[in-house]
C-alpha cells in the first residue's frame, strides 16, 4: 500500500523528501528492483540487459529532448549552465557507452534503430514528450529527478567488487559517481526552491506525477524480464 501525504509542509521536510515519501513503498520497488540487483551481484543474464540497454538507448532521445526544453525554461544563466553540462554527459560519456556495450554484446546496427520500444517503456517516453511539449518547469524537474535519484540509489548501494562485465560495472559508475550526485541534488533544491512558490493543489499535481515516475520506472525494469 502507497503511503500518501495530504499536504507538503515546509517546516517538516523538504519538497523532494516530501515526494520520496509520498511515493512510498513503490519507492524502495524501484531502487531495489530485481533487475537492478542482479545487475549489482553480477548476475543479471545477457539476454535479459541486452533487451534493457536497446530500449535504454531509443528512450533515452526522449530524455535528451526533455533537458533541452528545461534548458529553455530554466529560470537563470546557472540553471540553464547545468542542465547544459547535464546534457552533454548524456550526449558524451553515456552515448560512448552504449556504442562500446553494442559492440561487446553483438547487437547490430539495425537492432538499436529499428527495436520498438515496449509498450510500457513507450507510455514512459511519450509522458516526457508530452511535458517536453507543454509541462511546466516544476513537471520538467519532477520527471527528471524521479528517474535520476531513482538510478542515483540504486547505483550508490553496489558494493565492491563490481561486476567483472565491464558494461555491467560502468553501468553502475555513470550512475554512481560524484558529478552525477552533484546534479541530482542540484535537481533537488532547484525543485525545492520552486516548490515555495506553488500551491498547495499545484505541490499535489507534481506528486502525482513524481509517484507515476516511479511506477513507470518499475514497469521499465520489469519489462526486461518480458
Amino acid at each position: 500500500m502507497v503511503e500518501t501525504y495530504k499536504n507538503f509542509n515546509p517546516e517538516v521536510e523538504k519538497f523532494s523528501e516530501y515526494l520520496k515519501n509520498y511515493s512510498g513503498e513503490l519507492w524502495l520497488e524501484a531502487t531495489n528492483h530485481k533487475f537492478t540487483n542482479e545487475l549489482k551481484n553480477d548476475t543479471l543474464k545477457d539476454h535479459i540487459f541486452k533487451k534493457y540497454l536497446v530500449q535504454d538507448y531509443i528512450f533515452i532521445e526522449s530524455l535528451v529532448t526533455l533537458i533541452g526544453k528545461a534548458i529553455l525554461l530554466a529560470p537563470n544563466m546557472h540553471s540553464k549552465v547545468k542542465w547544459s553540462a547535464f546534457l552533454y554527459a548524456i550526449t558524451s560519456d553515456e552515448n560512448n557507452y552504449f556504442i562500446r556495450s553494442f559492440d561487446a554484446l553483438n547487437i547490430t546496427k539495425e537492432e538499436r534503430e529499428k527495436t520498438k520500444l515496449l509498450p510500457s517503456i513507450n507510455d514512459f517516453a511519450n509522458l516526457m514528450l508530452q511535458i517536453s511539449n507543454s509541462g511546466s518547469y516544476a513537471q520538467i524537474l519532477s520527471i527528471i529527478l524521479a528517474a535520476e535519484w531513482i538510478y542515483y540509489s540504486w547505483a550508490s548501494s553496489a558494493k565492491d567488487p563490481y561486476p567483472d562485465r565491464f558494461y555491467l560495472s560502468e553501468w553502475i559508475i555513470l550512475h554512481n559517481n560524484m558529478p552525477f550526485h552533484k546534479t541530482v541534488t542540484w535537481i533537488k533544491g532547484e525543485l525545492d526552491t520552486l516548490a515555495l512558490e506553488l500551491s498547495y493543489i499545484e505541490q499535489e499535481e507534481i506528486a502525482k506525477l513524481f509517484l507515476k515516475l516511479v511506477k513507470l520506472e518499475i514497469a521499465f525494469f520489469d519489462a526486461c524480464y518480458t
